[in-house]
């Protein structure tokens, strides 16, 4: 739940322009991510073949939604560097 609060403020964060936010609630929501994979390692799932297939499926989603979080993370970081103080006075 925290993970997504995070991810959902990064998003608003990123339709006000605020890249430098949303890179901070994207941390917070990365390390959401990793309490989540944390606590997955340690359910007790057995050798049941849909207990596996469970957790294959959530470790996986996680990661893939990690990797996202991360390339936004990246652009964010490299609007951040495009925006100079120098560019506002030449607009004026």
């Amino acid at each position: 739940h925290v993970g997504e609060l995070n991810s959902v403020m990064a998003i608003h964060a990123l339709d006000l322009g605020d890249f430098t936010l949303a890179i901070c609630h994207l941390k917070n929501a990365l390390s959401a991510i990793n309490h989540s994979l944390n606590l997955l390692h340690q359910l007790p799932l057995g050798n049941h073949s849909i207990h596996g297939q469970f957790f294959r499926d959530v470790q996986t989603t996680l990661f893939d939604l990690r990797e996202i979080w991360l390339r936004v993370m990246n652009d964010c970081r490299e609007e951040n560097r495009r925006r100079t103080p120098g560019d506002a006075d030449e607009a004026e």
